[in-house]
């Protein structure tokens, strides 16, 4: 019986390693970053704040998402580091003023962002800069 020749340490193998690799470092692919770009040009832009959880790789997603905005032409800062209360959060969270009468510009943010695989929970946050504005808060990888 032939042996399987030795694989360096992270090589994509049968042991899977490249696809447990991809599925808990997010990141928008080339052609995913395009279409998000080009879809958040259309849309009227809101102040956004980007925060993520202290985790290297929700804060590495964060600035890479708080990139495409600026890009985008939104006016976009972060990231800054979420409150303890957020710690334990997974995925991605849109936070308005008002749950109940969110901006415009929030429905139309959560829909642009789903469309392109990033599902994302609306939530509400009493101290935002003024009723129009956004953060989007970047959790933890979801399991």
């Amino acid at each position: 019986m032939a042996s399987e020749p030795a694989r360096r340490k992270g090589a994509p193998g049968r042991s899977g390693y490249c696809a447990w690799n991809l599925a808990t470092h997010r990141r928008l692919e080339e052609i995913q970053r395009a279409q998000l770009l080009a879809r958040l040009r259309q849309l009227p832009a809101a102040e956004l704040r980007i925060a993520a959880v202290a985790s290297e790789e929700a804060v590495r997603f964060a600035r890479e998402l708080l990139d495409v905005f600026i890009e985008a032409e939104w006016p976009a800062q972060g990231v800054y580091r979420a409150s303890q209360g957020n710690a334990g959060d997974r995925g991605l969270f849109l936070a308005v003023d008002d749950r109940d009468y969110p901006p415009n510009e929030a429905n139309s943010l959560l829909l642009a962002l789903s469309e392109f695989g990033l599902q994302t929970t609306k939530s509400t946050k009493t101290r935002l800069s003024h009723v129009g504005a956004l953060e989007l808060l970047v959790g933890q990888r979801g399991t």
